[in-house]
């Protein structure tokens, strides 16, 4: 088993592959790449396992404590969910709540959970989390080189809450995260251990538009949902921080501004308790890679 305190975090977007080398003993990003990709990650791991090794080569990193990769939400079922103190098995439950929202078997899923909150006596609060379970084989047997297979697996939700936990100077503050995607848009209102809210705008009408309009009608989405969030969830949203695929597109930043005047959007590039020992023109590239930087932290964390 290696020593070092160095975990890779990775985030399989649609067309890029995310790359964290995360330093656990300092709390340092020490390298950041955004490696782009003919094809889904997922959906071709050895074009997945092509590209990370050529990264890791060309940076001449041979060694790491762990493997960990963050997909989107959008490819996956994420629930924060009550479970009643009467229930003697939480998995038994969580299969069994499954079944009522797909139309599938809950056999051609794979689920974990992380309980957040509550007691026997009181019942359990639990994050639930759904992955089709060939995506999670594929990452599990397809991959050549055994010590670039990831051991850990989970969605961006999860990775941003265990990244606000330990990056984070005040992470019982409620904040709302938007992870703006190619795949699509999630908006999660968050603290510590908890996931208040998770809300998501479709992509998919954007197909074939010119870009300008399609950040329009995305954020008029991204507006509408944060107005139900306000009425149905009760989350004011104060400030917005903006992470993913596009956040660095000025464009879209503009746009979205205009749309939520009264609201402050920021980028979000940077945490309190994290150092960034990487370069200029990597540090620019960390607002696309937090989702991997979360999993990177969630790895060192499991680890400790």
């Amino acid at each position: 088993m290696s020593d070092t305190h160095l975990h890779l975090g990775l985030d399989a977007g649609e067309l890029s592959l995310k790359v964290v080398l995360y330093d656990a003993k300092e709390k340092s990003v020490v390298r950041v790449g955004v490696l782009d990709v003919p094809v889904p990650p997922l959906n071709d791991i050895p074009t997945f396992e092509t590209a990370l090794q050529v990264w890791l080569t060309e940076n001449s990193i041979e060694d790491w404590a762990s493997v960990s990769l963050t997909v989107s939400s959008f490819r996956s079922i994420v629930r924060q969910i009550f479970v009643p103190a009467e229930v003697e098995d939480i998995a038994e439950y969580l299969n069994w709540y499954l079944s009522t929202i797909i139309n599938d078997s809950p056999k051609q899923y794979y689920m974990d959970y992380q309980i957040i909150g509550g007691s026997k006596e009181s019942g359990w609060t639990v994050l639930f989390i759904a992955l089709r379970e060939e995506w999670v084989n594929g990452v599990r047997k397809g991959f050549r080189n055994k010590k670039l297979s990831p051991q850990i697996m989970n969605v961006d939700a999860t990775a941003l809450l265990n990244l606000i936990e330990v990056g984070d100077d005040q992470p019982t503050k409620l904040r709302c995260i938007l992870k703006a995607d190619i795949a699509g848009v999630s908006l999660m209102w968050l603290s510590k251990n908890h996931l208040r809210v998770l809300r998501g705008v479709s992509t998919l009408e954007l197909v074939g538009r010119e870009q300008e309009d399609a950040y329009k009608i995305l954020s008029e989405g991204i507006v509408k949902q944060i107005e139900l969030a306000k009425t149905e969830n009760s989350v004011n949203t104060e400030t917005i921080f903006v992470c993913g695929d596009i956040s660095t597109d000025a464009l879209f930043m503009d746009i979205l501004k205009a749309k939520l005047p009264e609201t402050q959007v920021e980028l979000l590039s940077s945490f309190p308790k994290i150092k960034v020992s990487a370069d200029e023109a990597e540090e620019a590239l960390l607002p696309l890679c937090v989702g991997a930087l979360g999993a990177a932290v969630q790895a060192a964390e499991v680890k400790a």
